[in-house]
């Protein structure tokens, strides 16, 4: 129950609207943490810079290898392989691509977790199967 009325006051994005308008839905989200006015010219070049395509290009640079944004987490144990994009951070950013990833179990258990923690089930838009 003390998680219920924690995401109570929770604003919900979903990955589906951020693909859909990355720049609206970035500007909502700068909003709803009390960012504002917001620069305009600054959050298009924002956006721009952070396409999946973008990052995974700085992923493999010299600036990010060894870092928890580069493919091999000095941090970590998994190191990604550079021919399996699904093994890297910043994989490919397709929409209901987790279901590509996931197991049947995993599914089934991210649902229970969704029905167990969300008191309002209509502010979250998943469909597993």
């Amino acid at each position: 129950l003390q998680l219920r009325s924690e995401f109570l006051s929770a604003k919900v994005f979903s990955y589906e609207a951020l693909k859909a308008d990355p720049q609206g839905v970035f500007r909502q989200i700068l909003e709803a943490v009390g960012i504002s006015p917001i620069d305009e010219q600054l959050l298009e070049d924002v956006v721009e810079q952070s396409t999946f395509a973008r990052l995974q290009e700085l992923a493999l640079t010299e600036a990010y290898k060894d870092t928890v944004l580069g493919p091999n987490d000095p941090a970590s144990t998994h190191n990604a392989d550079p021919a399996n994009k699904n093994s890297w951070k910043i994989r490919q950013g397709k929409t209901h691509g987790f279901r590509e990833v996931f197991s049947e179990e995993d599914l089934q258990y991210i649902k229970r977790l969704i029905d167990d923690l969300l008191i309002d089930k209509t502010i979250v838009n998943i469909s597993l199967q």
